[in-house]
């Protein structure tokens, strides 16, 4: 996504040109960027005027997200098979387990079109990371979007502004001192931040990441780390500034001629032995 600054005299213009291409990670980190920025200089009584020239992104919800103006409102858009637009995460004392459910099966879907097994694997692992923004990320913001291309591909992003990872597993794992080693931790079966009861808690980034690992890519960041992850390689970076909470991306090849069902069922089991009996029971739950 390309996007153009122009200072003037009373004050900063961003303007999103016609010819952006719009992929859900992109357009939920930038868009969330540009909210922050708009609100921090409206507090200081900044002019701060945000054009988006793509008729795409302003159907879907992205010119509202940032303020621009004859927006289309989150939520407004249905959506359809092949993408689903931003939907925002509102902050409740109590989770909105309806709107989980149903966000989490809006995602697989478009992931997973041709497959009613591989969606049910996907939506519970969906639904334990979005429980877990919910319990445990102390947000005033979230949002998601997933778009299918007509390569096969499937894309699902997911971003908040919580409190990150280390912040959210430090209490439980004290032994995690950095972002780097929190990201890394946040990936393995059974870790979680809480004591949550679902039987499958604890498993949806460790899920996500190992079919990103077979089958795409997976991206975890937060703080100054993020981790990515695809079919051949794994790679740490490390950022000068911080990431306001924590962004997943998973791209998922849905065309591959390969039994995703066995081998979605094989990851679940590894992540059974690697905790033992913590976890034991989990494949009758989601598969």
């Amino acid at each position: 996504m390309l996007f153009e600054n122009i200072y003037y005299p009373f004050g900063l213009k961003i303007i999103i040109p016609s010819s952006t291409f719009a992929m859900p990670g992109p357009s939920l980190l930038i868009g969330t960027a540009l909210e922050r920025i708009k609100k921090h200089r409206n507090e200081h009584n900044l002019l701060t005027e945000i054009v988006v020239n793509n008729s795409y992104l302003s159907y879907i919800g992205f010119s509202s997200l940032v303020g621009a103006s004859g927006a289309t409102e989150i939520g407004a858009a249905a959506g359809s098979y092949s993408y689903v637009p931003i939907k925002r995460l509102s902050p409740s004392k109590f989770i909105i387990e309806d709107d989980i459910v149903d966000y989490a099966k809006e995602l697989a879907r478009i992931t997973a079109p041709h497959d009613i097994n591989i969606r049910k694997i996907l939506s519970y692992s969906l639904q334990e990371l979005l429980r877990n923004i919910y319990n445990h990320a102390d947000f005033e913001t979230a949002y998601l979007m997933g778009q299918q291309y007509r390569n096969g591909t499937a894309e699902i992003a997911i971003v908040d502004d919580g409190k990150g990872v280390l912040r959210a597993l430090r209490g439980r794992y004290p032994e995690i001192t950095s972002d780097m080693e929190a990201v890394q931790y946040a990936i393995e079966p059974g870790v979680s931040s809480g004591s949550e009861t679902q039987g499958n808690a604890g498993f949806g980034l460790y899920v996500l990441s190992e079919i990103g690992h077979r089958y795409g890519a997976f991206w975890l960041g937060s703080g100054k780390s993020a981790l990515y992850i695809n079919t051949s390689t794994t790679r740490k970076y490390t950022y000068s500034s911080n990431f306001i909470g924590t962004h997943v991306l998973l791209f998922f090849q849905y065309n591959q001629s390969r039994d995703f069902f066995k081998e979605f069922k094989e990851i679940v089991e590894i992540g059974e032995y690697k905790i033992g009996e913590k976890k034991k029971g989990l494949s009758k739950t989601i598969i």
